[in-house]
């Protein structure tokens, strides 16, 4: 199978004062289903529904980070995401209909507030207050046997975490966070079925309460010029599709990456990156049900770096999706070979091109 992808991503920094920066950013991506892997990050989907599925995501963040005194700084984030549907297999419904979708999914807005101060050279501290509202243009309720088509919806969502960096060396670093997340239920445009008094699962579909979770994440990364490695395991409240709902999930994530052999007139050119997941959600779209989502995943890529702004690369990707509970879908195991070609532009000169395929993640702040 052969399975195609486009990405346009824009980055923008700019001074506006001494101590005051603004970052803007702007992607879009036109790609199927198949094609997302792990290290996609948001582009990097999973649907109960179909598996050829072609959508297009969108996003414009900006970022304003102010420096109040020189140990202490403000950092403020705005953002919104829209996703639409292009082509789909038709979706099964409960009354043995088929279901046709194409364009607009979902629209996000999220936006962020956090303070970060440093206590000394070796440590950091930060407290962040997020708020993300959704609308969902499609959904389909997968609490039940069989999909049911539900209308539209919108959902509100605040998150609040207290945290830390410890810097053990330029290299090392871990940091911990842990807070809590409230949000409120889905209203759904379409009333709510009949529970089937047969399942163990069912809840009050009457019930409004707002939904209240704690969470929690640790990393640890190792960062150097030509090389990185991060493990993260987190308990938190999110989506992996917000065409799906939200949910409670436990996730741990793996990445190490970046060009082994630097000082190697050839080989230098040459840069790896490997990423892998483990997670369990238990998604609950409505309060009428749960649907328990595991997934594991593994991506390896190579990139060998053809000119200063251009790459071929080529890799290897495995997932494997089970979904439980009341949702009866078949499990997903998926082998995928991939190449391609990847390039960058910058007007940035006083930044270098970059040697890896990657973003290097850096401490909070």
């Amino acid at each position: 199978l052969v399975r195609s992808r486009g990405l346009g991503d824009v980055y923008k920094r700019q001074a506006l004062g001494k101590s005051t920066r603004l970052g803007i950013r702007a992607f879009s991506s036109i790609q199927t289903l198949n094609s997302s892997r792990q290290q996609d990050g948001v582009l990097f989907q999973i649907d109960p529904a179909n598996l050829q599925r072609t959508f297009t995501l969108s996003n414009l963040t900006f970022q304003i980070q102010h420096e109040i005194t020189p140990t202490t700084r403000y950092i403020h984030l705005f953002g919104a995401t829209m996703s639409t549907t292009l082509r789909d297999e038709p979706s099964l419904l409960a009354d043995g209909s088929r279901l046709f979708h194409r364009g607009l999914d979902y629209v996000q807005f999220n936006t962020t507030g956090a303070v970060v101060h440093d206590f000394g050279s070796k440590v950091r501290g930060f407290f962040d207050v997020e708020y993300e509202g959704i609308y969902n243009n499609f959904f389909l309720d997968f609490t039940r046997q069989v999909p049911v088509r539900r209308g539209d919806f919108s959902q509100h969502l605040v998150r609040s975490n207290l945290g830390s960096t410890y810097i053990f060396s330029d290299a090392l670093s871990a940091t911990g966070r842990i807070g809590g997340a409230i949000a409120t239920v889905p209203s759904l445009s379409q009333p709510a079925p009949p529970p089937d008094p047969n399942d163990p699962n069912a809840l009050d579909a009457n019930d409004r309460s707002a939904i209240v979770t704690p969470q929690g994440t640790a990393e640890i990364l190792y960062q150097k010029p030509t090389f990185n490695a991060e493990l993260i395991a987190g308990y938190t409240f999110g989506s992996v599709n917000p065409r799906i709902g939200f949910g409670r999930t436990f996730q741990v994530d793996a990445v190490i990456g970046g060009v082994p052999f630097p000082s190697d007139k050839v080989l230098r050119n040459v840069a790896i990156l490997g990423t892998g997941t483990v997670s369990r959600a238990i998604l609950r779209p409505t309060n009428e049900g749960d649907a328990f989502l595991s997934f594991i995943g593994a991506t390896a890529l190579v990139r060998y770096k053809l000119t200063s702004w251009l790459g071929a690369l080529g890799g290897y990707s495995m997932r494997y999706v089970n979904f439980s509970g009341t949702l009866a879908a078949p499990d997903l195991m998926r082998h995928q070979v991939f190449f391609g070609l990847s390039g960058f532009f910058t007007t940035d000169t006083t930044e270098p091109p970059p040697l890896s395929v990657f973003a290097p993640p850096r401490p909070t702040g």
